[in-house]
């Protein structure tokens, strides 16, 4: 989902869950590059980013986690899990829903 999207849906300060389980990176070192200046762009200009949880499966997806914690300069909480339930306990610890 682009960020325009996330921004249009107002969903912004919501928590995220990112599920790289399956996934597999194509990205360049300077697609990694153009997306951590995007990331950091964007969470500079903005105090109201919720918590993103990361989950890789194991070793297997280490590198995309990587990517998403390399990516982002924000200061909001970010964590990166083995599996779903894990990464869904955090964020309902660090922000539950009402």
């Amino acid at each position: 989902m682009a960020i325009s999207a996330i921004v249009k849906a107002k969903a912004v300060s919501y928590r995220k869950i990112f599920d790289a389980t399956s996934g597999r990176s194509v990205l360049t070192a300077q697609d990694v590059e153009t997306l951590r200046a995007t990331l950091s762009d964007f969470t500079s200009k903005r105090r109201d980013v919720g918590p993103f949880a990361v989950v890789t499966g194991g070793e297997r997806n280490e590198r995309l986690a990587n990517i998403c914690l390399t990516a982002t300069t924000a200061d909001r909480p970010m964590r990166i899990f083995a599996d779903v339930r894990s990464a869904r306990r955090w964020l309902d610890e660090s922000m539950p829903i009402p």
